[in-house]
């Protein structure tokens, strides 16, 4: 199901930043972890190996940018590498059960912690409530001080929404919406995350080898 779609934050909050090719400006560092409240899960969460090329767009206030990103996931480690529209490396995470760690590889300096990529992918592609998928209806839980709701349609999922107390303006949410399930459920070919917190956007296209 969703454990073997992977990767959509990838550069989750690349949207709110210019630092996805190497001549981008330094840029302020203004986001600390405790301003994006999630508790992590354990890599090997996602279960099953999987190797993954993204191709992202994502938009932040009057930016937009395209570029390519590859997410592995083997023996419960995690590894995401961000790609420059040149194809070289941006960035790269990695994850091994709850220890993480953040390398960058560009001028400019990202305006938040590696871990909120995490925070993302794991919103979007882990399995998150013990009902692991239903046919059709909603399943409503709470995690991590949130309320989430998922939409299920012909054992598909549809859409994920995330609403917590006192963070986005007016009550949004984050929302994450998945088009194009394969026969066997295990991908959706495309996946888009609205963040009403950050006001950000990305759209997701997988493919793998």
């Amino acid at each position: 199901m969703i454990r073997t779609a992977l990767s959509l934050v990838i550069l989750a909050s690349l949207a709110s930043m210019s630092v996805c090719c190497a001549s981008a400006s330094p840029v302020e560092h203004t986001l600390e972890e405790a301003d994006y409240p999630w508790e992590l899960l354990p890599s090997d969460s996602l279960g099953k190996d999987l190797f993954w090329r993204q191709r992202i767009s994502a938009s932040f206030q009057d930016r937009e940018e395209s570029f390519q990103a590859v997410v592995q996931s083997s023996n419960g480690v995690l590894l995401v590498v961000g790609l420059s529209p040149m194809g070289t490396k941006s960035f790269i995470l990695r994850q091994d059960g709850l220890d993480s760690t953040f390398e960058e590889f560009v001028d400019g300096e990202f305006p938040f912690p590696g871990r909120f990529i995490l925070i993302d992918l794991q919103r979007c592609f882990f399995p998150l409530s013990s009902t692991d998928t239903i046919h059709s209806g909603v399943n409503l839980f709470q995690l991590n001080g949130e309320t989430v709701e998922e939409i299920w349609r012909d054992g598909q999922l549809v859409t994920r929404r995330f609403q917590r107390p006192g963070y986005g303006k007016h009550g949004e949410a984050i929302v994450v919406s998945y088009e194009g399930w394969s026969e066997d459920g295990s991908t959706a070919k495309k996946v888009t995350l609205e963040n009403g917190w950050f006001e950000y956007r990305l759209t997701i296209l997988s493919s793998s080898d």
